[in-house]
């Protein structure tokens, strides 16, 4: 864009001198070189937003490393919902609990939208996900009836973790 010598000093006096301040101790903090104004595209932005270092991880990646998961496998189980099956319902279902966006009681709570956080089937326990899917007796009881079944169709023993419970099963 094209301005005059006018225009350029009417916007650089705009700008308040503490901001420049904090502007130009920036400039000087950093190493990463800042790309000209007139020739700032959305893949310079980009490449300067993935070369941040700094930058936090997602919650469900904080998630997920906190169950002690590592990179490779934390790739394998945002890929798992859309190579196990084919059913796009089962997909986003996957993706939800990956990514905690299942409204459970504890989160129906916090919106003020239920009058407790508690899971309906057990007495004074939060209805969390992991909770909800792992460790109710309701869920208990179908993990066990499921290994039942899966040794009684393949003849082998069959003993998931809570994360495979929860994430799926990475290796073949």
């Amino acid at each position: 864009m094209q301005c005059n010598f006018l225009q350029y000093h009417s916007l650089l006096s705009a700008i308040s001198s503490e901001w420049k301040k904090h502007v130009k101790q920036e400039q000087q903090a950093t190493t990463v070189i800042l790309p000209e104004i007139d020739k700032l595209r959305c893949k310079a932005i980009y490449k300067l937003l993935i070369n941040c270092q700094n930058l936090p991880p997602p919650t469900a990646e904080k998630r997920l490393i906190e169950c002690g998961f590592v990179i490779h496998e934390r790739q394998k189980i945002y890929s798992l919902p859309f190579l196990v099956t084919k059913e796009i319902k089962l997909s986003i279902f996957q993706y939800k609990i990956i990514h905690n966006l299942l409204y459970t009681n504890c989160i129906l709570y916090k919106m003020k939208k239920v009058q407790d956080p508690y899971c309906p089937f057990c007495t004074n326990v939060e209805q969390t996900v992991g909770h909800l899917f792992v460790s109710c007796p309701i869920a208990s009881s179908f993990w066990s009836d499921f290994s039942k079944w899966y040794h009684s169709v393949s003849k082998k023993t069959l003993s998931l973790s809570k994360n495979e419970m929860m994430y799926g099963v990475l290796t073949n």
